[in-house]
């Protein structure tokens, strides 16, 4: 896909990659760019929901001008291995970045998320957060990269990966790299999470007469919620809120 907004620009636009139920193994690979041009604002969702039999390789790569604005999010449920590289480059003074991403994994599925935020001009801001849940055997790999440019001036980037893990077999990698070529910045910051639902929350809430399956399945649905609940269209996040739930049966 190849997007460009338009300076001053205002809009939302949704990548949707699906595939039916099949035996034989494939592959999928495919690119989207996304150029922003001076003050535009652009929303753009990727939802996969490939065949388990699938292999996916994509890109994502963003482009900011000056003053715009971009709300980026990445959805991951399908594939038997799903490998995403996002990249934000925030060239204009004054562009911000607004990266989610969520996944949910079964079974033998793997995920591999690769970020890069990439500060190029001055007073540019990003923030980055990807959550997801793995039960089952599924894996996940995030690598996730700050870079501030030496003329990044002002500028500031948050990075976060949280990581849920239903069964003693799922497994969660997570690596985040700050790159910091500037002394000039106001905040740059990274963290991960890897772990199972908090026995406290679920302990309060079976205090309360919820049995176990209800307790996981309400903290799972409240953990993911974050990143669901910005998918601004409407029919997208009921589809994937339903998918969702089925999953967390």
């Amino acid at each position: 896909s190849l997007v460009i907004g338009g300076k001053g620009s205002r809009f939302q636009y949704v990548d949707e990659f699906l595939s039916a139920d099949r035996q034989e193994a494939a592959l999928a690979s495919g690119s989207a760019e996304v150029f922003l041009e001076e003050g535009a604002n652009v929303g753009y969702v990727a939802l996969q929901h490939w065949s388990i039999k699938t292999w996916q390789f994509a890109n994502q790569r963003f482009q900011l001008g000056r003053d715009s604005h971009l709300n980026a999010l990445a959805i991951a449920l399908g594939g038997q291995m799903a490998r995403l590289r996002v990249e934000a480059i925030l060239e204009g003074p004054g562009s911000t970045a607004d990266l989610k991403g969520l996944f949910f994994g079964t079974g033998d599925q793997a995920f591999d998320f690769r970020t890069l935020q990439d500060h190029v001009g001055p007073h540019t801001a990003s923030d980055l957060l990807f959550k997801g849940a793995l039960r089952d055997r599924a894996k996940s790999v995030y690598v996730g990269v700050v870079r501030v440019e030496p003329e990044a001036r002002g500028s500031s980037s948050n990075q976060a990966n949280r990581n849920l893990l239903l069964s003693e077999k799922a497994k969660a990698t997570s690596e985040p790299i700050l790159e910091i070529l500037n002394n000039d910045i106001l905040r740059c910051s990274h963290g991960a999470t890897v772990g199972p639902v908090d026995p406290e929350h679920l302990f309060y809430l079976e205090s309360r007469g919820i049995p176990h399956p209800v307790a996981e399945r309400m903290l799972v649905q409240g953990f993911l919620g974050e990143v669901l609940d910005r998918i601004p269209v409407a029919q997208v996040r009921e589809a994937v809120d339903q998918e969702l739930a089925a999953r967390i049966e």
